[in-house]
């Protein structure tokens, strides 16, 4: 009942406006009923009741084991009005912000016009409203009221969870092998624990700062009471006691300490970025305004989270090794990894590594140079085999290779700070044999599939910066584009110069294809800012920028475009995109072919309107960044076929551009980056732009005075431009790579034109 009347109250749209603001439908029941925020802190104490009462009830489970399918059916109702009214308390958080994102955007334009929204209230509330009621005031203080309430109920949530760690590590010895809260509705369903942790992370970021300080003192103690446990353990086992009393007690401790640091650490977690389900994958504002706040990293408690959990990991790490099971358990799966599943080797290499890296480094060497015998030698005796170029589709084979190179992705996947030269050192020796694999295999076949895994893996994983010198440098650049000229050979090799397969494998191999890429230029861009960057060395650059655009190229002669439009690849691909012209626009001029030329700028125009949000705001980035370094830098002696492919890709993404912010829906969130865009093709390309908005004018049927409103709307606008200190900074650039331009300082003009533009063209 109680979440059905908030929601309903949500649902609500009054027409009542104060000074020229339509009301949030809050704002309006706060300012006409007093009683709404005594009700609100109500429903507060009720989810913290909810929790204690949750708490209470395992508590008396654990002191006097009663029976647990009674306990869980108190957890299940218990629980059950708690996700109730956590919903209702996140749709009301949720519809706050978002009121207040959009009434910040509209807010200057309302103020200049003079307008107010609609106004139909009746005069007796009017008064009410304008001595009593405005949006920001009355909104700001709702949400200070929330974030009070909410410290009591974040506290609650961890106390609970800290007991349900406590049941379910001392629980089993009552209740057998599943502890009560495994068995009830609060923990059986993965989906109900990702909506208690999403509402306890919109609590947090209603306080970030008392929030992260509290998590940070629940770590810190556990982090702290962990370390305390080993230490009494190694003293135990030097006297002794530990053989005498045995360890089930010390063991039990650490196993608590374990599950409550992985459950305050999932709370830090979600509290700090989003799930990254969705297509937007942000750092939430409130965290990015409160790091910002902070006068040092000792002080920002975000980032002295993470260090704690970093030292965490490095901890049990050097434990593990300091075992004296740990050499004879590293051994026997040296020995036996052979009768382990296949399926399970990659994991088994990485974890192996990881392990070893941590140990004493005559030991590391020892330990390495075991994992580089079973990656190299079943693939190496398999190619030395004198039969093989007759046999190589026997399954026996594959199996083989396929389990070679899936624990040398095993292995990149564990490179690190300490180990990075000798696994760089490994991928060296690789070279030649994944190049020959790519030579003798078929397009469609999994060994290429899996060569491109490792690929991508080595892009993702290894730093390059850390190659000892130029040569090296050169020499990982020359192998990676050797690799990539195989793996076009081979796509050629089958008669077709496209793959137009659609099937989830073929799509999966197009889209490690594209990470790979996207990986490596951001790899790279570890030792160099960009192209026209001093810090690197020419030749080096030269031969990094020749691999990525043949990468590109790469891409576009192997992949069809109907795969290129599906949505993962399409986001990738607009990702590497973005980052190729804004890191390598030179070499794109100089390398690229002018048919491919004639496929991105293609690409580009379809990207403008697509459905997906990613795609959107990664060509609008594109956009901006080509169009910032085609005015500025220009494109000197490119041919004369070149220049026209922009030329009328410019005017197809302005026309597109326009039309989708003027009359399709659009999101909010991209019509800063889609305006950069807008704006910077407009400085390109001045009177294709003016031409379509005679366009937009002859089509307005609405009369004279409607016209001249969207003429003086767009007058108003031009104007703004001239004046925008970003526009005049990027056309006095004299960078070799300039950057775009600046979207914040264009937020309100633009957001004033879309709201009046799309006002008058939507008269009929």
């Amino acid at each position: 009942m109680v979440r059905r009347f908030i929601e309903a109250q949500l649902a609500e749209r009054p027409l009542s406006a104060t000074n020229g603001q339509r009301l949030h439908p809050l704002t309006l029941l706060t300012a006409s009923v007093p009683e709404t925020f005594e009700y609100f802190n109500e429903v507060g104490k009720l989810i913290s009741m909810l929790l204690r009462a949750a708490s209470g009830i395992l508590e008396s489970d654990m002191i006097q084991h009663i029976d647990e399918d009674f306990g869980d059916m108190d957890n299940y109702f218990v629980m059950q009005a708690f996700d109730e009214l956590a919903s209702a308390w996140s749709s009301v958080i949720n519809e706050i912000r978002e009121w207040s994102f959009m009434e910040d955007a509209n807010g200057a334009y309302r103020e200049r016009i003079g307008q107010s929204s609609i106004s139909n209230a009746n005069e007796a509330q009017d008064m009410l409203l304008k001595n009593s009621a405005d949006n920001p005031s009355m909104l700001a203080s709702f949400m200070q009221f929330l974030a009070t309430a909410a410290h009591l109920i974040r506290s609650d949530y961890i106390q609970l969870r800290m007991l349900m760690c406590e049941d379910s590590v001392y629980g089993n010895d009552a209740h057998g092998d599943v502890s009560v809260i495994d068995q009830g509705l609060l923990a059986k369903d993965y989906v109900v624990y990702e909506d208690q942790l999403q509402f306890f992370a919109l609590l947090s970021r209603l306080d970030i700062r008392t929030s992260m300080d509290r998590l940070h003192e629940s770590l810190c103690s556990r982090c702290n009471a962990l370390q305390s446990e080993f230490g009494r353990i190694e003293s135990k086992i030097k006297s002794g006691e530990l053989a005498v009393s045995g360890g089930n007690s010390s063991q039990k401790t650490i196993d608590l300490l374990h599950e409550q640091i992985q459950w305050i650490i999932l709370l830090i977690g979600h509290s700090l970025a989003d799930s990254g389900i969705s297509e937007r994958v942000l750092i939430p504002q409130p965290i990015i305004d409160y790091s910002a706040s902070c006068l040092s990293p000792e002080q920002d408690m975000v980032v002295q989270n993470i260090m704690v959990i970093l030292k965490l990991l490095q901890f049990e790490l050097e434990k593990i090794t300091q075992s004296p099971l740990f050499t004879p358990f590293v051994l026997y799966l040296f020995d036996n990894i052979s009768r382990i599943p296949e399926s399970t080797h990659s994991s088994i290499v990485e974890a192996l590594e990881l392990l070893t890296c941590y140990a004493h480094s005559a030991e590391h060497d020892h330990y390495f140079s075991k994992i580089k015998a079973l990656i190299m030698h079943g693939i190496i005796n398999t190619l030395s085999d004198k039969d093989f170029e007759d046999q190589y589709h026997d399954s026996r084979i594959v199996s083989s290779i396929l389990d070679g190179l899936d624990m040398m992705d095993g292995l990149l996947s564990a490179a690190n700070f300490r180990n990075m030269d000798m696994v760089f050192q490994v991928v060296f020796e690789m070279h030649p044999i994944l190049a020959r694999l790519l030579s003798i295999y078929s397009s469609g076949d999994e060994v290429p599939r899996k060569v491109v895994q490792v690929l991508e893996s080595a892009m993702r994983y290894l730093d390059i910066s850390s190659l000892a010198d130029d040569d090296y440098l050169l020499q990982f650049s020359h192998n990676i584009k050797d690799i990539l000229h195989q793996y076009h050979a081979l796509k050629q090799r089958r008669g077709v110069s496209l793959n137009s397969s659609t099937d989830i494998d073929s799509l999966g191999e197009t889209t490690m294809l594209i990470s790979t890429m996207s990986y490596f230029i951001r790899n790279e861009m570890g030792f160099a800012a960009n192209e026209a960057s001093q810090s690197a060395n020419r030749a080096v650059s030269d031969s990094y920028g020749e691999t990525e655009v043949f990468g590109l190229y790469c891409i576009h002669t192997t992949v069809s475009l109907e795969q290129l439009q599906a949505p993962n690849v399409l986001r990738g691909y607009m990702q590497f995109l973005s980052e190729m012209i804004q890191y390598r626009m030179p070499s794109l001029l100089r390398w690229l072919p002018l048919p491919v030329w004639h496929s991105v700028v293609a690409m580009l125009v379809k990207g403008t309107d697509n459905e997906i949000f990613d795609v959107c705001r990664r060509t609008y980035e594109a956009v901006s960044k080509l169009g910032a370094y085609l005015k500025v830098v220009g494109l000197g002696d490119a041919p004369d076929g070149l220049q026209q492919v922009l030329s009328n890709g410019i005017k197809q993404m302005l026309s597109k551009l326009l039309e989708t912010l003027l009359f399709s829906p659009f999101d909010a969130e991209l019509v800063e980056p889609a305006g950069v865009a807008l704006v910077t093709l407009g400085l390109l390309d001045p009177e294709h732009l003016q031409a379509c908005f005679r366009e937009l004018f002859s089509s307005v049927h609405s009369g004279a005075a409607f016209a001249e409103r969207l003429s003086a709307t767009l007058s108003k606008f031009n104007s703004e431009l001239e004046s925008s200190e970003p526009i005049k900074s990027l056309l006095a650039s004299t960078d070799l790579i300039p950057d775009p331009i600046d979207g914040a300082a264009l937020r309100q003009p633009l957001f004033e034109f879309l709201v009046n533009a799309r006002a008058v063209l939507r008269i009929k």
